[in-house]
């Protein structure tokens, strides 16, 4: 907590500042990373505040004195340092001018050779321009050396550039000497681009700061970059192809999107249904595939709107000789009706939760036959153009298998609900049972700037697992489930299996990670009682004030034996 600064920031301001709990006079700030960014709060919110962090063990890290001159004159560095190159880039251009005038007057026509390497020259400086404002902007990567990876990163690709400049063909000689200009400013500006980068790290760059970088920033910087690139030295002969892939992918994309889908276990079966039809119908395709669905497995459509298939492994046939073949993460193709290969689970489960979040497939908790009820959590990369391993992530606060869990804001991930199954114990009676305990917290939250999962209180309302979740305008609408009693309770029916699910809905709003305002409906004419294994669909409704929520529903415990009978269900809301 830091007084030194709010005291500055109130004796340079006009209006005092307040707290946006109590609206009283604000003394203190935190400067946590998981707390908003300078947090205001009056002498009363102090100590409950101290004490949110002791119960989320979030350690306070060294108060840093007068942030806000030191951005002040950050600011004031990196303006002094653009100025100048502003004033050596002018002074080239008007070599270059001069060179071309001369030239023009010579009446030679401009060859492509030279519009090209032009035109190659100004896509560097403003490719340099929109990098430097993206660093800027992320000032919270203060540890130089993950910085100076993207500066290597890029000189690589200025490199590339130039030696495709030399592959080129020659101009004609009365133009040898404007491409020898022209070639000579491209090599000047690299130079003072590179200048123009090291500057910017150096200012950026706080020693002694041993925080972890959120390496997905990084990534993402340098993926741009290269992309970038690409597109600037493209060849006209590629520009079609890519144009044909585009169609293509567009193409497959228009028949998804209004499916609801599932693979069905121990087959070769790919179900689904679009609900824009009149009346819909499950249609089923038999994939050519040489291996049958794992029971278990999750499916999601992701953003890139590709349909991919996740995890599960056949419980009695599983083990160590044979368990790399159920850790492949596939890709469904529509047209050809296969399963491509794109990545691989660093640890093999079932029932887990599956998500989406900025360019990453989630993988949360879930079930191992080995370890039981997972906390492990992993990333899995998607890029289209690649193989890419799952990146392991840091793990659930409390182990849980069958949870939901969906993404807000595309900022974190939300957890809810869940149980928790112990590795079988022998019984006083000699058979082998498992224990089921519900998970001691309902709601996790994921931030993956920092890599950290926050627990929030349980909810007053019962405790479920097999529930679904979506994102509606800002709000995470949790739905469905099967609630512990229920599965634990003796049926005397004549139907042993069949369950009392719950059709109450949950709304959280989540604004920060110390607080949540949370509102619970609980409405029977909502949907039949049920629970739900597959991904929801939200879609537009003739009430333009409402939107529809589809989704396939089971009302009894197949799960167990993980056969599935789905059906379609949905509701406004």
């Amino acid at each position: 907590m830091s007084q030194t600064a709010i005291d500055k920031v109130n004796n340079n301001c006009h209006q005092q500042l307040e707290c946006k709990q109590l609206r009283r006079a604000v003394k203190w700030i935190c400067l946590h990373p998981l707390c908003n960014s300078f947090l205001e709060m009056c002498d009363s919110c102090y100590p409950i505040h101290i004490e949110f962090h002791k119960q989320n063990k979030l350690f306070q890290e060294a108060d840093f004195q007068n942030p806000l001159n030191r951005l002040e004159q950050q600011k004031d560095n990196v303006n002094k340092i653009l100025i100048k190159v502003q004033s050596e880039l002018q002074a080239i251009r008007e070599k270059i001018n001069q060179e071309i005038q001369s030239f023009a007057k010579q009446e030679s026509p401009p060859l492509p050779i030279v519009q090209e390497l032009t035109s190659v020259k100004d896509a560097i400086i403003k490719l340099f321009d929109d990098l430097i404002d993206k660093l800027q902007e992320e000032s919270h990567l203060k540890k130089r050396d993950m910085l100076r990876a993207i500066h290597e990163e890029v000189t690589t690709k200025i490199t590339e550039t130039l030696e495709y400049q030399n592959m080129l063909s020659n101009p004609e000689t009365q133009l040898q000497s404007m491409r020898d200009v022209i070639i000579f400013d491209l090599e000047y500006q690299t130079q003072i681009q590179r200048s123009r980068m090291e500057q910017v790290l150096d200012e950026l760059a706080i020693k002694n700061d041993e925080r972890k970088i959120d390496e997905d920033v990084v990534l993402r910087i340098i993926s741009s970059v290269r992309k970038d690139i690409e597109q600037i030295i493209l060849k006209p002969s590629n520009i079609q192809t890519q144009k044909q892939n585009i169609k293509k992918q567009i193409d497959n994309s228009q028949q998804c999107k209004n499916w609801l889908f599932y693979f069905e276990p121990y087959t070769k079966n790919f179900h689904y249904l679009n609900v824009q039809d009149s009346n819909p119908t499950f249609k089923t395709h038999t994939l050519a595939i040489d291996f049958l669905i794992s029971p278990g497995n999750r499916s999601i459509l992701a953003k890139d709107n590709q349909i991919y298939l996740v995890g599960g492994y056949d419980p009695k046939q599983i083990n160590l000789e044979n368990e790399q073949q159920y850790k492949y993460v596939y890709k469904l193709n529509l047209e050809r009706l296969t399963l491509s290969k794109v990545s691989s689970l660093i640890t093999l489960r079932h029932s887990f939760g599956l998500c989406q979040l900025q360019n990453y497939l989630y993988v949360v908790g879930g079930y191992n036959y080995i370890e039981g009820s997972l906390a492990k959590c992993e990333k899995i990369p998607l890029d289209n153009e690649a193989y890419n391993s799952s990146i392991p992530i840091n793990n659930l606060q409390k182990r849980s298998c069958y949870l939901t869990v969906c993404s807000w804001r595309n900022s974190i991930l939300v957890k809810y609900g869940g149980i928790l199954h112990d590795q079988s114990f022998q019984a006083t009676n000699g058979k082998q049972e498992q224990q089921i305990v519900l998970s001691d917290y309902l709601t996790e939250f994921y931030l993956p700037d920092q890599d950290f999962w926050v627990q929030m209180q349980t909810l007053n309302y019962p405790c479920t697992f097999l529930s679904n979740s979506i994102e509606i305008n800002g709000q995470i609408i949790i739905f469905g489930g099967i609630t512990l009693d229920k599965i634990k309770k003796k049926s005397t029916s004549k139907n042993e299996d069949k369950v009392i699910t719950t059709n109450s809905l949950i709304k959280i709003k989540a604004y920060n990670v110390e607080s949540l305002d949370i509102e619970i409906s609980k409405s029977s004419s909502v949907f039949d009682p049920c629970y739900s294994m597959f991904q929801p669909l939200l879609k537009e409704t003739s009430n333009s004030k409402k939107k529809r929520i589809y989704f396939l529903a089971q009302d009894n415990l197949d799960f167990k034996n993980h056969t599935l009978k789905p059906f379609l269900r949905y509701f406004d809301i």
